[in-house]
């Protein structure tokens, strides 16, 4: 789960998420790191997913050479779904 919330704060970050989305995701991280497991699905579950102006409502532009638009778009969905598929199934609502 921490590494998971990494790649994805990282991916994030370099590619302009706006930094008010990123929040819950450093608070995560926070609270893994520091053992608060609890903290952390309290964080995940402060965030919103699959609808228009949630956190995975988003494009995330191409910014370094080696990337194409359909490079970073697959990038950022996988890394959303693996979070969001980690987060839930350690809060008990995986189905």
């Amino acid at each position: 789960m921490l590494r998971c919330a990494r790649a994805l704060l990282k991916f994030s970050r370099e590619h302009g998420h706006a930094a008010g989305a990123l929040a819950p995701i450093q608070a995560c991280i926070s609270a893994l790191e520091s053992g608060n497991f609890s903290r952390a699905i309290e964080e995940f579950e402060r965030m919103s997913f699959g609808g228009m102006g949630r956190f995975d409502d988003w494009f995330p532009p191409v910014v370094y050479e080696h990337e194409d638009g359909d490079y970073v778009w697959a990038v950022f969905e996988a890394l959303v779904e693996r979070f969001h598929r980690l987060f839930r199934t350690a809060a008990g609502k995986a189905r």
